[in-house]
């Protein structure tokens, strides 16, 4: 093979490249078909040299069909890919790649196999020479593919450097590293796996990720990176940066809209943007988008839409908006496709409590179009005098579901009916007739001691028992219940569980029986210690449900009321809930501390704890313990501490949340 036509190949392939950096895809595109066309026809070219060439032909191929919403299964390039006699292999490339990863799987094993005790001293430097070896020779053969594949291999590598030490640095820079590659889901998953260091995240990391976009080559991706800091990160903007960015998203928002060519990926993308900075978006500009998604009929991303309108702040909607969204609303209320839909409901739910304008009209077209929805969902959030017969329609559900379970019959249910019943009683100001009450009791009790009932329906029925026995303590079926309650306790833990319909299982049931004693004051000191200490050890999953119980248990009962020493096994195990844990055991755990400040005992150390906590946890955890503010009778000097971090936080929201309690 002549050097001069390897050379014209490679050289074809580089301009090729060279296209794809000013942003010409149909230039690039045509260049590597050129490249393959006259590639094929010198016989001592080596297949995975040609079919390495074709991988460039399908990607670009495909990146111009997604910019005309077109999806090809088998284009042109998949189908010479397909009929290769040789599977697609790169010799020299691959060599160095599979270094590359067995370097980072090394990293791995080490980290996970060393002493606690041992100290590392590692660099990127040798982890780099594969990355930069790879980089060198896709060069030599004009692989675009290849090239383009660099960044995602050091975004490998800073993420594995990063797992092993938390440095914030190496976090930063694979941020910057998935924006700049346009690394949409990667992106999203890791700032929600690692949601701690993403709050360190300032306004200056900001400016520095807007800024990196400009150096992206092609205008679509350089959209789509601006959605991603948006999206991901709107609550670190300063109020400059965000009015900025939010002027450049609404701009294309609804250009995007409005444009007949439109590229249809850009729709969820817009959506998620609003929904992620739901809280701090203008709620007129919000409220005007979604209108603008149902003037120009893209039908497809209704759903989205009107979970969006379920979550608005409606009230601060002009009602030039408001009547606008109801109007579409009642239309999709006729619609057969979308009458049914659980997102539509909620919707309308929203809107009947937030807006003064048309409700007569909207009641009546939700009593036409979902009578069943309007005599039930509809009447209960929005008719409060007709709480007490949704609550027996409730009770009857229960009993439902207890014959269905002798009959062996197991669903997998969308919600509890005893979860509604103690929102209702929780929310609403309902007083139960002593009827009322009795017969909730026994069909709780039928519930609970039932050997074949689902797992997931006896817990919300012991929570509820619970909360029953605080709110009518002097009903006269409590003693029966509770002498029933001993008897038969293996009855109580004896359920059926399907993993197909629920993640609970008998270890968040038992620890929910053992509250459920405590609150009726049958319990051992030995018990409540052995089960608290059994929890402690539990998997991820079954502590989240845990810690939430407790919350639920503690929520319902007076803790003045609670032996200080159950009470103190109750905050040792909450407060063994560490930063190490899950996201959620952790908001469930404040949540818990915010109730247990009110404690004579332990309400100093509680409080301690929630005030180092602002140091170092993600915002919702320190919005929470700002709110709980409010809870705390004492100790000015801790107060002052939290509200002082909570104004000085680089979250949007722990700063307005802080700031408005000191105004008030």
């Amino acid at each position: 093979m002549h050097e001069d036509y390897l050379k014209r190949i490679v050289e074809m392939r580089l301009n090729a490249v060279a296209n794809y950096f000013s942003n010409n895809l149909n230039g690039c595109y045509q260049n590597i078909k050129n490249a393959y066309e006259e590639a094929k026809e010198e016989p001592k070219i080596p297949t995975w040299f040609l079919n390495d060439i074709v991988i460039d032909m399908r990607n670009i191929s495909t990146a111009i069909d997604n910019l005309n919403n077109k999806i090809l299964l088998n284009s042109e390039a998949q189908i010479i890919l397909n009929d290769s006699p040789e599977i697609v292999y790169y010799p020299l490339l691959d060599r160095f790649d599979s270094s590359h990863k067995s370097d980072l799987l090394d990293d791995y094993f080490e980290m996970a196999t060393q002493s606690p005790y041992s100290q590392r001293f590692d660099t990127l430097n040798h982890t780099f020479n594969f990355i930069a070896s790879c980089f060198n020779i896709a060069v030599r053969f004009g692989s675009l593919t290849q090239i383009l594949a660099t960044s995602k291999r050091y975004g490998d590598t800073l993420f594995v450097k990063f797992n092993n030490t938390k440095d914030f640095k190496l976090f930063f820079e694979l941020i910057k590293i998935l924006i700049t590659a346009n690394q949409v889901k990667k992106l999203n998953s890791i700032v929600s796996a690692f949601s701690k260091t993403a709050s360190f995240i300032t306004s200056t990391e900001i400016d520095t990720l807007i800024k990196s976009i400009q150096t992206i080559p092609l205008e679509i991706d350089k959209i789509s990176a601006h959605l991603m800091v948006l999206e991901n990160f709107g609550y670190y903007f300063s109020e400059e940066q965000y009015k900025l960015e939010t002027d450049f998203f609404f701009r294309f928002a609804f250009q995007w809209c409005g444009d007949e060519t439109r590229i249809l990926y850009f729709g969820d993308r817009i959506l998620k943007t609003v929904r992620k900075n739901i809280g701090r978006m203008r709620p007129c500009l919000v409220a005007e988008l979604l209108v603008s998604f149902f003037e120009n009929n893209l039908r497809r991303f209704y759903d989205e839409v009107l979970r969006i309108l379920y979550r608005m702040d409606l009230k601060q909607v002009n009602e030039k908006e408001q009547i606008k969204l109801v109007e579409y609303c009642i239309s999709l209320l006729r619609d057969s496709n979308f009458s049914v839909s659980g997102a539509l409901g909620e919707a309308v739910i929203a809107l009947r409590k937030s807006i003064n304008i048309n409700i007569d009209l909207l009641d009546k077209a939700v009593k036409k179009y979902r009578p069943d929805f309007y005599l039930k969902e509809y009447d209960l959030e929005v008719n409060q005098s007709n709480l007490i017969k949704h609550i027996e329609s409730y009770i009857k559900q229960i009993d439902q579901r207890n014959q269905s379970a002798q009959e062996s019959k197991y669903y997998g249910y969308a919600y509890s009916p005893c979860d509604v019943i103690r929102n209702i009683l929780e929310a609403g100001n309902v007083i139960l007739t002593e009827d009322i009450a009795s017969r909730i009791v026994v069909v709780l009790e039928k519930t609970i001691t039932n050997k074949v009932q689902q797992v997931d329906q006896k817990i919300p029925a012991i929570q509820l028992a619970i909360f029953m026995y605080h709110k009518y303590p002097k009903l006269s079926l409590w003693d029966d219940f509770k002498k029933k309650m001993s008897e038969k306790f293996e009855d109580i833990l004896s359920v059926k569980y399907i993993p197909l319909f629920t993640v609970e299982n008998k270890n968040t049931l038992e620890i929910n029986a053992l509250l459920m004693k405590i609150a009726f004051g049958v319990y051992s000191f030995e018990e409540v210690t052995l089960g608290f200490a059994a929890a402690i050890g539990y998997n991820e999953s079954d502590l989240i449900y845990a810690v939430r119980s407790v919350h639920y248990f503690l929520s319902a009962v007076d803790i003045q009321t609670i032996n200080n020493h159950i009470l103190g096994i109750i905050t040792n195990f909450v407060l063994s809930i560490g930063k190490e844990k899950h996201r959620d055991a952790q908001l469930f755990a404040v949540d818990c501390l915010i109730i247990l400040s009110q404690s004579r005992l332990y309400a100093a150390t509680v409080w301690e704890r929630l005030a180092f906590m602002l140091d170092d946890a993600i915002s919702d955890i320190k919005i929470k313990i700002l709110r709980g503010i409010e809870d705390l009778k004492s100790d000015k000097g801790i107060i002052d501490y939290i509200l002082q971090k909570g104004r000085n936080d680089n979250h949007y929201f722990v700063r307005k949340v802080a700031e408005s309690f000191t105004e008030s």
